[in-house]
Parts: structure tokens; sequence; C-alpha cells
């Protein structure tokens, strides 16, 4: 038991030293006036022996109250942590909905490049021995050579994408795909044509056209397949056009580095609300954009010539956020822990300096109240979205509150007190929303200088107003 309570307190030492020292401090400070106190009054055998014990206690229980605070906001922070995003992912709810929109729609449009290989046959005579003395067996045979080579000399593809559900961002595809080949051999070829199809999505309206001429095609492994027959360094022109459906993005890969000559690519749009990517980001890629009349509608176009790559270029709808809530808010609460103690402890400081006998029971009910106003914050910021007026109308609140319960304490520890409550309920948790470490650093370390200077200056000038 022992070891575990001294492994908590190590952990919570070098989680927060500044706050548990000035803890600490004001711990000791708390036992020693009231050890002198004791000290100092009733004689009577075995009277100050229980006092002793009862401040002892008292000085263990401030020091639980502190830790217990900040362990409760700490714990209900990485538990908000783990559930916030959940929240604004929806739900399960809202996760099964998207999952049946891209069961129902096929997901995001991932279009691959026409493929063509080109083989040859050739005539061929074996020879076979039969023995001694009798003639060669001849065999005639016919073997098929692929040729290594690169059939795509020209690509124009123009695409349409039609929103149908900005919030789910569902769209109508209908894409038109002209390909340039170039059987680039001094030999009749076969080429072997191949266009990737996805066995998940549901396609109408296909049609192959082979230099004008539509092309009887199969379905093969998730692809439109035919062949034709071309002559030597004969270019023939393949278009295939299509309709589809998709979510969310479209995009149009080329799958291996080739040699790009003669691409372009136009996609348009009715909605303008659509962002573009290129991998890789090439300046040998020209990019241009131009909103249709009205601004209701945006066409993107794509060209490039002469450059080895394997681009990829994507478009993506803007789905408007189904929820205004945020995570990056999450980080005041580990402060709002550290502010907890040090205002325990300050207040405590305060009161002892200016010679008044800090009540447990009224920093207990503080420290619950701070307790109370970020523990609240987590309750409504899914419904309120925002955390700004939340945190300052709760301050106030607190801040009201704590004046109730130190009314009665002089002017000067009081308002002290009442300052802190306000910096570290109003103002101090935001140090946590300050993206870089090394600045909240340095917010800490001007802290840990401001409260040096403040307890010395209180010091010193208590002592000055008690020497006149």
């Amino acid at each position: 038991m022992a070891s575990h309570l001294s492994a908590l307190f190590a952990d919570w030492l070098a989680a927060e030293p500044l706050a548990v020292t000035s803890l600490l401090l004001a711990a000791f400070l708390l036992f020693v006036t009231g050890l002198l106190r004791v000290l100092s009054g009733s004689r009577v055998p075995g009277a100050q022996a229980w006092r002793i014990i009862a401040l002892c206690a008292k000085t263990m229980a401030f020091v639980t109250l502190a830790w217990c605070g900040w362990f409760l906001l700490r714990s209900s922070n990485t538990a908000f942590t783990v559930l916030l995003p959940k929240v604004i992912a929806g739900g399960e709810g809202l996760r099964k909905q998207r999952a049946q929109t891209i069961t129902n729609w096929g997901g995001s449009l991932d279009q691959s490049e026409l493929r063509v290989q080109f083989s040859v046959t050739k005539d061929i005579v074996q020879e076979f021995p039969q023995g001694d003395n009798k003639p060669l067996l001849y065999l005639r045979k016919q073997s098929f050579e692929v040729l290594e080579q690169d059939g795509l000399v020209g690509f124009h593809g123009a695409v349409n994408l039609h929103v149908v559900d900005a919030a789910r961002a569902t769209y109508q595809c209908a894409a038109v795909y002209q390909y340039d080949v170039l059987n680039g051999a001094d030999l009749q070829a076969t080429a072997y044509y191949s266009f990737p199809f996805s066995s998940t999505r549901l396609y109408s309206n296909v049609a192959v056209k082979l230099d004008g001429k539509p092309v009887a095609w199969t379905i093969s492994n998730g692809a439109l397949v035919w062949t034709a027959v071309m002559s030597p360094h004969q270019q023939s022109s393949v278009e295939i056009s299509f309709e589809t459906r998709g979510v969310g993005s479209f995009s149009y890969t080329v799958p291996t580095q080739r040699e790009i000559r003669n691409y372009s690519l136009t996609v348009s749009s009715d909605s303008a609300v659509v962002n573009a990517y290129v991998t890789p980001d090439s300046r040998a890629i020209l990019y241009s954009r131009q909103a249709l009349q009205g601004a209701k509608g945006v066409v993107m176009q794509w060209s490039l010539d002469h450059a080895i790559m394997s681009p990829r270029i994507s478009v993506q709808f803007a789905q408007p956020p189904a929820t205004n809530l945020s995570t990056a808010w999450l980080g005041m609460f580990n402060y709002a822990a550290r502010g907890l103690v040090l205002l325990i402890a300050l207040i405590a400081l305060t009161l002892i300096i200016c010679g008044e006998q800090p009540s447990l029971a009224r920093l207990a009910l503080i420290g619950s109240l701070v307790c109370a106003q970020f523990l609240a914050l987590i309750a409504v910021y899914p419904y309120w979205s925002n955390y700004l007026w939340p945190v300052w109308l709760f301050s106030l609140v607190t801040l009201s509150l704590s004046y109730l319960l130190l009314r009665r304490t002089p002017r000067l520890p009081l308002v002290l007190a009442l300052l802190f409550v306000l910096i570290f309920c109003a103002a101090y948790p935001f140090v946590g929303l300050i993206p870089g470490e090394r600045e909240r650093n340095a917010i800490d370390g001007s802290l840990q200088a401001g409260m040096i200077l403040y307890l010395f200056g209180l010091t010193l000038y208590t002592r000055i107003r008690a020497a006149r």
C-alpha cells in the first residue's frame, strides 16, 4: 500500500513539478503555523498530542484534496479524449450510414488507364533427328513473342461529375477516354487491350470503339478486354465511354512509370466545392481551373507531354462537417488540472502570509467548484459546440460562489484569492491551446518566476504593514 502511494506521488510530482512543489510548500507552512499555535496553546496533558495528530491529518487531507481534484480532471480529460472523436465522427449510427452509402454508391472512383500488350506470331521449324542413316524430321510450329513497347502515345479524357447529395458527397460520373495506340514494331502484331473495371461498382452505357467502330468486348478478371490486329507502325484510336457513380473523390492513375506523351484530362463538376491533387507534384503537369457561369461549377484541366512519371490526378469533394466540434481544446484540461493545484496552493499561502488560518472545508469547496466548472464544460460542449463562452461563463459562476465562501476573509487576502480564481479558471487553461511546447514551457517558467516574486512581495508587504 505504501509503495503504491509513493509511486502515485512520484508520478504526480513528475507530471506537475511546479504545482506539487507549491502545494507542498503551502502544506509545510500550514503544518508549521498550526504546530506553533498548538505549542503555544493549552498545556493539558495529552491535549497537545491529539491536536498535533489532528494537525497532521489536516495537512495530509489538504494535499490529498488537491491530488483528488487534479486526478479527477486529468482522468476526465483522458476519457473525453477517447470519447470526443467518436462523437465528432457521428457515433455508430453515422458510421453505419457512411458504410451503407459506400456500399450503395461504390466508394471513391479510382480509375487506372488502359493497358495494351503487343505480341507477334512467328513460324519456326524445328529439326528432330530419327537415328542413324535416317533423314531429319522437320516440324513447323508457331511461337508467340511479347513485344516490349509502350503502345500508348496519347490520351484525352473528359469526365463529368454531377453531385447528387453534397452532404454525403455522392456523385454520378460520365466519362469518355480516348487513347492513341501505336504499333511501333516492323511486324504485324496483335494488340491485347485491358481496361480496369471495379467488380463492386455499377456501370451503365458502356461502349468501346476502335477507329470509330464498335468493338465486341468481354469482362475478364475485373477488366474490359478485347483484341485487335495492327499492321506495322499502325496507329489506332480507342474510345471508351461509360457512366457510373461514386462517393467522395475521383482519381485517374497511370499505374506504372512510363513516358507520357500528349496527355490531357478534363474534369467538370456542377459543384465548385472541390479540391484537386496531383501526385507527384511536378511542374511538368500543367493545371488550369475555370469557374462555370454563375459560379455553380468548375472545369479543371491537366496536360502533360514528354515526361517520364506515373501521375495520379485526384478530385475530392469537400464534405460539410457533420459537426462543429473539435478536439483542439482538449489540451485545456491538463492545464486546468495544474491550475487547480496552483490555485489551492496560492490561496493557502496567501492566507498564511496574511496571518489567516486556511479553512480546509472552504478550500475543498473552492476546488470542487473548479472541478465542477470543467466537468460541466465537458457535459455541455457536444451541445454548445463552443468552449470560449462556456469557460468564461462558468468562471463567473465559480468566482461568485468563491466570494460567498470567502466573504468573511479580510479584504487583502480576499481580493488576491478571487484574482487567483479568475486567472486559473478563465485564463490559465487556455495555455494548453498554444501549439508549441517551447512556448508553453516559457509561459510556465514565467508563471514560476511570477509566483516567487508574488510570495516575496506579499511577505515583505505584510511585514512592513505589521511593523507600522
